[in-house]
This record gives C-alpha cells, sequence and structure tokens, in this order.
C-alpha cells in the first residue's frame, strides 16, 4: 500500500495550568488530521502514552509516565501491525521534545528493530536463520515483509510537528515573535492548542501567582508570553505545521526527489497557501461533547478526582480480520465502536474518557485475546497506563472493551495495594455502561479488583 500511514505517537504531560494535559497528544493527532487533509494519507490510532515526561510534571500535575521497557514492546508490536496491514510508508509523528526526546528516540530504536530482525528492502543483506518467505510463514515476521518473494520499501520514519522549524515562523508571519515555534506550555505550544482545541485553553490561569518559569512573559515567542496568545494567528500556526509535515512526508514517499522539481520550501508553501486553511469555527467543531482526559486541564482533573469521577479507559484492536469494504466495515470498527460507546455514556454521566489504547497486531483464528494473559507486550502497557491513572487520584477507572475480549481483573494481575476500584466491562449492548457508572460498589456483572 503506497497510502502513507502516520501515526501520532505522545503522552498526557504537565505543560502550566492554563493547558490541558493532553496537550501532546492534542498537537501530534491534530496535525497528523491536518496533513491527511493535504495529502492522501491515513492517521492510524495514536499512542497516546509513552516515555520521557518525569522531567517536566508529575502525576498529581496530571503527567502520565509509562517506562521505556514497558513502552517498546508494545510500540513495536503496533507498528509490526501497520506493517501487517500492507503500509509501505510509516511515519510516528511526535510533539513533546520533537523527534530527537526520549519519546523520538525510543520509536528510532523500534524503526531500527524493525529493520535489523525482519527482511525488507532497508535490510536487503539478510542472513537470519529462515529466509524471508519462511519467516513470514512461521508467523516470526509481518505478512507485509516480504511480497511476491520480493523484499518491499517499507520505512519507519520518526518526524516531529515541528519539523520544518525555520520555515514555520515565515509561512504564519510570526517572524517577529522570538524561539519559534517550540517551547513548553509557553507562547508557541499554547498558541497550537488555542487553534486545534480553544475550550482547553483557559489563559486566566496564568494570573496564578504558582504559573511556571517557562509560562511567565518574556520567556519565549511573544513578550507577554502565552498571554499574547490570538486566535487569528493560532490557526496560521498549526496550519503551517501541517504544511511543512506534509512536505516533509511527500520527499520520504517519493525517495527525496521532489517530484515537481521545486525546493522544498516553495513546496512547503505551495500546501499551506493551496488548500483551504481551517477556520477558527471549523477547528472548534472538532471538540467533542463527552468529556476527554486528554482536554482537560490540570485543576479540573484534580478536581474531577476528588469527587470520585469514574474515568473510562476503551480498547480495542485494529484488526485486518474486521475488514470488509462491502460492508463499510473498517478494520478499526472494534476500537471506534469501544470508543463510541464511552463517549455516548460519558455524554449522560459524569464520567471521564481516556484516550483509547489500541492493541496489535491481532490475534489468529483461535488464538487467546492479548488481553488474557502475560505473552504479549500490551498487558504490561495497559497495567502501567492503569497504575498511573491511579497516582492521578482516579478511584474508579472502567476498562471497556470489546465482546471478543474475554478479560477480567484477574488477567490483569491486579493487586490490593490502593484502593481504587479497577472494572473490567465487555460491551454487549444495552445499558450496561450506564449503569456501571453508579455509586462506588455498583459494578453491575463486570469482572472487578482493585489496584
Amino acid at each position: 500500500m503506497e497510502v502513507p500511514a502516520l501515526r501520532a505517537v505522545t503522552e498526557w504531560v504537565w505543560a502550566a495550568r492554563h493547558n490541558p494535559c493532553g496537550v501532546d497528544l492534542l498537537c501530534s493527532r491534530g496535525v497528523s488530521e491536518l496533513v491527511a487533509e493535504r495529502i492522501e494519507a491515513i492517521v492510524a490510532p495514536c499512542l497516546p502514552v509513552g516515555p520521557g515526561v518525569d522531567a517536566v510534571g508529575s502525576p498529581r500535575h496530571g503527567s502520565l509516565e509509562v517506562g521505556v521497557p514497558i513502552f517498546l514492546p508494545h510500540a513495536a508490536a503496533v507498528m509490526a501491525g501497520l506493517v501487517d496491514l500492507g503500509f509501505r510508508h510509516i511515519f510516528v509523528v511526535c510533539h513533546h521534545q520533537g523527534s530527537s526526546g526520549e519519546e523520538g528516540a525510543a520509536m528510532k530504536l523500534v524503526a531500527q528493530h524493525y529493520g535489523l530482525n525482519f527482511p525488507s528492502r532497508g535490510h536487503p543483506h539478510w542472513w537470519g536463520a529462515l529466509p524471508p518467505d519462511a519467516m513470514v510463514e512461521s508467523g516470526q515476521a509481518p505478512a507485509g515483509a516480504t511480497l511476491r518473494g520480493e523484499l518491499p520499501s517499507t520505512s519507519i520514519t520518526v518526524l516531529a510537528t515541528t519539523e520544518g522549524r525555520g520555515l514555520i515562523s515565515e509561512l504564519c508571519g510570526l517572524t517577529e515573535f522570538a524561539g519559534g515555534p517550540v517551547d513548553h506550555g509557553g507562547f508557541w505550544e499554547t498558541s497550537s492548542i488555542q487553534a486545534l482545541c480553544p475550550s482547553a485553553v483557559d489563559l486566566r490561569q496564568l494570573e496564578r501567582e504558582d504559573t511556571p518559569w517557562f509560562a511567565l512573559p518574556g520567556t519565549t515567542g511573544h513578550e507577554d508570553g502565552p498571554r499574547g496568545c490570538r486566535e487569528e494567528f493560532s490557526v496560521r500556526l498549526i496550519d503551517a505545521f501541517a504544511a511543512t509535515l506534509a512536505e516533509e512526508v511527500l520527499l520520504v514517499c517519493s525517495g527525496g526527489v521532489d517530484a515537481e522539481a521545486l525546493p522544498p520550501e516553495q513546496r512547503a508553501a505551495a500546501l499551506f497557501t493551496g488548500c483551504a486553511q481551517p477556520t477558527p469555527s471549523a477547528l472548534r467543531e472538532r471538540t467533542p461533547h463527552a468529556l476527554r482526559l486528554d482536554e482537560m486541564r490540570p485543576g479540573d482533573i484534580q478536581s474531577a478526582a476528588s469527587r470520585d469521577v469514574p474515568l473510562l479507559l476503551p480498547v480495542g484492536a485494529v484488526d485486518l480480520s474486521l475488514q470488509d469494504a462491502a460492508e463499510g466495515v473498517a478494520c478499526g470498527a472494534e476500537l471506534l465502536a469501544v470508543r463510541e460507546a464511552c463517549e455516548a455514556a460519558a455524554e449522560q454521566t459524569e464520567a471521564i474518557v481516556a484516550p483509547p489504547l489500541s492493541y496489535g497486531p491481532p490475534p489468529g483464528a483461535g488464538a487467546p485475546s492479548p488481553l488474557e494473559g502475560d505473552e504479549g507486550p500490551f498487558v504490561p502497557m495497559l497495567r502501567a497506563v492503569l497504575r498511573g491513572l491511579v497516582r492521578m487520584g482516579f478511584g474508579r477507572i472502567v476498562v471497556v472493551v470489546s465482546p471478543r475480549d474475554r478479560i477480567g481483573a484477574a488477567a490483569l494481575g491486579l493487586e490490593a495495594a490502593t484502593e481504587a476500584d479497577i472494572s473490567v466491562l465487555a460491551l454487549g449492548g444495552g445499558g450496561e455502561l450506564r449503569s456501571l457508572l453508579g455509586p462506588r460498589g455498583a459494578v453491575g456483572g463486570a469482572a472487578s479488583a482493585r489496584l
């Protein structure tokens, strides 16, 4: 499949009180979606939790850290799943610390692991124990690793939302502002979120005496710091992010040769001016009605946790066996169904929806779900996320899975280490999810345990 796939890899991290804790998730996912509007590309479900946040915030601030040893196996399995789906050009889009931070470095290691351990044109001198075809037949390599006996040019490239740093300020007409377009919770990052999810930004919080140094006036960008953010140039800034990243994707897919023989800066400028630029009102329409954890500011998270508001964590597979083009069924149908059920329930209750966690590659026919034991990399990742959510202060968490994921609390290895109630619910229709969100202890027929 020559159409490139973009996958946002991000985390939840404190970026001062005026920004949501999902600032990096919103930026990497939002920019990826805007890139797909400019060029022919597909946006895969994001990896919402990763390493590299301990330096800038703790769980009480709304940060959630998953260490590299747990993150790497899960990320490698998910990326191998994209290869198995047939994608030849896969792009990892990072925002936090760019492509050279701990998160980007981890994904570069995943890309290198794929190149060295699976036969591909990126690693043509393959001398493994088995030939490429036999590796695929034995399940030791993704099915996409070979194509008609030849090695495809599968590539995994790690990019940053700010890939075109030298051109972004010029494109959006913000050359007079210093330090752009990179900072943390300052003028530039706050402007990005103001464009993608304006309801999640509250500049009034900057009046607090405990405002961190990186959000104070004069640190980066506008002389007033994030207080100088204006809607009109916030939209142009995020549009410039998308234009320069789209240009980089096109260059990689063409082998580094510009098909139109234009210098990269001219090509990016054409993508910037040639596409209908999103208006603030259009971007606002993307904000869902359900309350999402990644769009909540630290103070709102602390308030919800103190009031024992339940948190819903959608979990699902991206499974090629589910795909049916004739019936309009997507390979991510299960994950979408679980997420939509969580958001529908949250709209009618006070519950909060966490970013969904996807897993892959999916199990074969008759194989156990990867949620049933410790053999796959996903269960340790899920445990780490749950522990992080408990440290953030949530006392009631419902893990919502699809009907075929035969999972119980015992499968997660939950132990009585805290007073948090962790429930697991497999969707089966009806109002069971909403009924689960009643008073503490009213868990219906779901499995329950303590973490």
